[in-house]
């Protein structure tokens, strides 16, 4: 079995906003993910392609095998090494397998299920289903029920292929309804394949659903209705196929429009092995490429998402991240930075034209000094004035430069920039530690002459047409005379600003003042007695006030001479619109004076209009129409007529009016809601309330921004603890993205050291027949040992053989604050005299290079033990009485053969050939 497929737990990676972002992500850290039905999009293979198993082909594995192949799921089966797989907006490094006839994405076992699409389960996270329903092993297939992956092509263009070989639906029989004796290997039988393509390549993220012609000797009893498409999360998210009668075809099939569609045949019917079926996403995971690592004062770089700039419609919105706030203007697939020092996150939020969203993972910048220590500042003023020192001026990194602004006589500072950037107004400028190379420029603009007593502008006249006239207010009413005035800049003590005091000794008589009857002209309005607030009924005659007789008056709305009896006032003078009769039976109506009639009455909260309004009299058997009409900003809530409702509608008509009759409509404010319009009318769009943490709504659609991991640094040396950990759309104070601080106490440790080791290797030197034995002490004791003859720890002298053996000492770090590291020591391996050299030399074996038999010649053999290369043994013989050795069943490769024998041991090498 390839380590492609050793079973791993399911990974989820981010995309939008992130992301911690555009992009759809809650407060809560949720990923935006689109949904089904704007992720991809179905069609149909055209032309079909020819079937084609992978059995038989090279790095095919066999997930299943055999007769008891029956509701299985084998779990967590990887993709290769660096192959990942986007499926509904959640990038995989692993599947799951159902033995009835679909994959499934997620970490959860849901158990047996023959439904994959309809299933209300939320077990699994998402579902390609190519054949579901009740499937078992074929028990009279012609070949072995199987389930088989393939993996081909080179990266970033592999795809994937599960197969199903061999199967049936349940309670299908074999015979064809001939009797028992009669039995058909293949009747009724399914082969189908799942066919998905690596993420970021020609076909990135495409699913495939291909089937075999069945056409069988004969089919019986198999009345095929499986469920076949795509589906999310959930049961509501879907797309499935559905087809009806004859055989399942791509002519055939349509797309389904519930979760429960089926394609379906009657059992006179099969799968046709020209249905074909392509899901292709419209959107793919969004990713940022560019420069992560620049220097000071180098020009910045271009950072690009280019996986979506052949979508359709695809639209960009930039990020900063901790910030989390839209670049303004960056809505292009690629966008121009030019960091300071330090490090700058970004991410893109992506969308597409039927609202599917993908945020990037956050793109650090990190910009450094390279050594560059010259940097240039270049210092110019406009006309008016001077900055000093002026032109180019060089200073070293760290400098903190002051500028100096003098302006000519009449003029004053208008703008500073430093870098084109506009900063606060003064008459000098201080840089901060200078990082990179800059420029400071200066405009001045011409004061304006205030009243002050100084010739602000210089052009030698002193608060020129800014003067004022004031006039003497002597009787202290805040009025002054016209007849005794002065210019000046303020009022002097005595003067105001207002004339027209015609009784500068009275303080009752002034412009303004209330006018009664006593004779004088108190409002100096040049009229005596005029403009009187008088009670109703009085009047003010030669300065004395007099009081009329008051009569009864009715209202004359229409102007047809006769008043209404409701509507009436009483007073001594006829108002305008007032008759002294009260006998109109209509006063709406100047057809109508003394036929009375009957009444509708029209009422309308604020927030639109009913026409007409009010009473309206209407002739016995007669009809009205209402037009009702809606303000900005509002919507009609109810229109009750008689008390009753009528629905939501904008006119209603009264017919065959046989007595008084009421209408009655209310207004409600509309409330603002994310959709790119001003609903309340109050002249800002989507200035949606209530939004939670990390929702923003731009472009009419509610984005939720990306969740980021940030660490503690509470030495502040910009490096965090990654056991102290936080997860959230904006950067805490106190923590950092990096998660590599071994000491978060020290500001001045923070690296990761390689583990130390001590080693002594005891003996040293040994005789090459000496007996296995366990390697020195070495500290730490979590490491292990490699080299020629060494074994689990153990040094065995025959097999490393006569020489010096170089052995290393290995010990893997913890992955975060020990690094790695190795230690190594000389074996000396000696022929030593003790043994009769001669006598071991006559043992042989041969040939050298065998595909199966090898004998063995010498004096008193005893034994055979057979090792790799590595010394790792792998079977024993005995040699009394046979000197014959069976390497048939090895694999091909050298192998090291010791013999044993009264007189002493000795290894040989031998090669095993095909």
């Amino acid at each position: 079995m390839t380590s492609f497929y050793k079973h791993t737990a399911l990974r989820k990676l981010l995309l939008g906003v992130i992301a911690t972002f555009f992009f759809l992500v809650d407060g809560k850290g949720q990923t935006p993910v689109a949904n089904l039905t704007c992720g991809y999009a179905f069609s149909k293979f055209t032309p079909s392609p020819t079937w084609e198993s992978v059995s038989g082909q090279g790095g095919v594995q066999t997930i299943a095998s055999g007769l008891s192949i029956d509701d299985q799921n084998y779990m967590n089966n990887a993709f290769p090494s660096g192959f990942t797989f986007d499926f509904n907006g959640i990038i995989y490094s692993s599947f799951n397998i159902s033995a009835n006839g679909f994959v499934f994405f997620g970490a959860t076992d849901p158990g047996a299920i023959t439904n994959p699409i309809s299933n209300a389960s939320t077990a699994y996270a998402g579902a390609i289903s190519a054949m579901g329903q009740n499937l078992v092993a074929h028990s009279k297939s012609s070949t072995t029920p199987v389930i088989l992956v393939s993996v081909t092509g080179t990266a970033p263009n592999r795809k994937v292929v599960i197969e199903w070989s061999g199967f049936k639906r349940s309670g299908d029989t074999n015979n064809c309804g001939l009797p028992p004796i009669f039995v058909f290997d293949d009747t009724n039988r399914l082969d189908f394949q799942v066919v998905m393509y690596e993420n970021g390549g020609a076909n990135s993220n495409l699913v495939e659903i291909i089937h075999k012609d069945q056409n069988p000797i004969c089919i019986q009893g198999n009345g095929t209705s499986a469920q076949i498409g795509i589906r999310g999360a959930t049961n509501t998210d879907f797309r499935n196929i559905s087809s009806s009668g004859g055989h399942i075809t791509n002519s055939s099939i349509t797309e389904g429009t519930v979760n429960t569609a089926t394609a379906s045949s009657p059992g006179s019917s099969w799968i046709n092995g020209t249905t074909r079926i392509r899901y292709t996403p419209k959107i793919q995971p969004a990713a940022i490429a560019g420069s992560q690592e620049l220097c000071v004062g180098e020009g910045g770089t271009i950072l690009t998402e280019s996986s979506n700039t052949t979508i359709a419609g695809a639209t960009y919105q930039w990020y900063s991240s901790p910030a989390n706030t839209p670049i303004s203007g960056a809505i292009s697939s690629t966008y121009s930075i030019n960091p300071g020092l330090g490090s700058t996150s970004y991410y893109v939020v992506v969308s597409n034209n039927d609202g599917c969203v993908r945020v990037s993972t956050p793109f650090t910048v990190t910009v450094t000094d390279c050594g560059s220590t010259d940097i240039v500042i270049t210092a110019t003023a406009g006309a008016g004035g001077t900055i000093s020192p002026s032109g180019t001026t060089t200073y070293s990194a760290g400098a903190t430069p002051t500028y100096t602004f003098t302006p000519d006589c009449g003029y004053e500072v208008a703008s500073i920039t430093v870098g084109g950037a506009p900063v606060t107004l003064g008459l000098s400028y201080t840089f901060a530690p200078l990082a990179a190379s800059s420029t400071i420029h200066v405009t001045y603009s011409l004061k304006i002459e205030i009243c002050n007593g100084i010739d602000d502008d210089c052009d030698g006249e002193i608060d020129e047409g800014l003067l004022t006239t004031y006039y003497q207010d002597a009787d202290g009413d805040g009025y002054g005379s016209s007849a005794n005035s002065i210019q000046a800049c303020s009022a002097p003590v005595g003067y105001v600003s207002i004339a027209g005091d015609c009784n500068d000794s009275n303080s009752a008589v002034h412009p303004g003042a209330i006018e009664i009857c006593n004779g004088i002209d108190d409002d100096c309005d040049g009229n005596v007695d005029n403009n009187l607030n008088l009670a109703e009924c009085q009047v003010c005659q030669s300065g004395v006030l007099n009081t009329l007789p008051t009569l009864t008056w009715y209202q004359d709305a229409d102007g047809d001479g006769y008043g209404n009896s409701a509507v009436s006032v009483t007073n001594c003078i006829q108002p305008v619109g007032y008759v002294s009769n009260n006998t109109d039976c209509n006063d709406n109506d100047a057809e109508i004076t003394n036929l009375c009639s009957i009444v509708i009455t029209s009422t309308a909260s604020s927030g639109g209009t009913i026409s007409p309004l009010g009473d309206t009299a209407v002739e016995e058997g007669g009809s009205q129409v209402y037009t009702i009409s809606v303000d900005c900003g509002y919507e009609i809530t109810s229109v009750l007529v008689n008390g009753s409702s009528v629905g939501v509608v904008t006119s209603y008509t009264f017919t065959n009016v046989q007595s008084n009759q009421t209408i009655a409509v209310t207004f409600n404010l509309k409330a603002e809601v994310c959709n790119g319009i001003d609903d309340d009318c109050d002249g800002t769009i989507d200035n949606v309330p209530n939004l939670e943490d990390c929702q923003i709504c731009q472009n009419g659609q509610l984005t939720t921004l990306p969740m980021t991991t940030w660490y503690a640094d509470e030495d502040a040396d910009g490096h965090g603890d990654i056991n102290n950990s936080i997860t959230d759309c904006v950067q805490p104070d106190g923590y950092v993205t990096s998660s590599n601080d071994c000491d978060d106490e020290d500001a001045l440790v923070w690296l990761a050291k390689p583990a130390e080791i001590t080693m002594i290797l005891s003996p040293n030197s040994v005789c090459s027949l000496d007996a296995p034995f366990a390697l020195g002490t070495v500290e730490p004791a979590s490491g292990v040992w490699s080299g020629i003859g060494v074994a689990g720890g153990i040094f065995s002298p025959a097999v490393a053989g006569v020489g010096s053996h170089t052995l290393t000492y290995f010990v893997a770090g913890d992955g975060h604050c020990i690094l790695s590291a190795s230690a190594s020591a000389t074996m000396l391996v000696s022929l030593c005299s003790n043994i009769d050299e001669t006598e071991r030399l006559d043992v042989l074996v041969y040939p050298t290079q065998s595909s199966g038999k090898l004998t063995v010649m010498g004096k008193g053999l005893l034994m055979a033990s057979i090792m790799d290369m590595n010394g790792r043994w792998i079977e024993s013989v005995s040699l009394i009485g046979r000197n014959e050795l069976d390497i048939t069943s090895y694999a091909s490769g050298m192998y090291l053969v010791r013999i044993d024998s009264q007189e002493g041991s000795v290894v040989h090498k031998v090669i095993k050939v095909d």
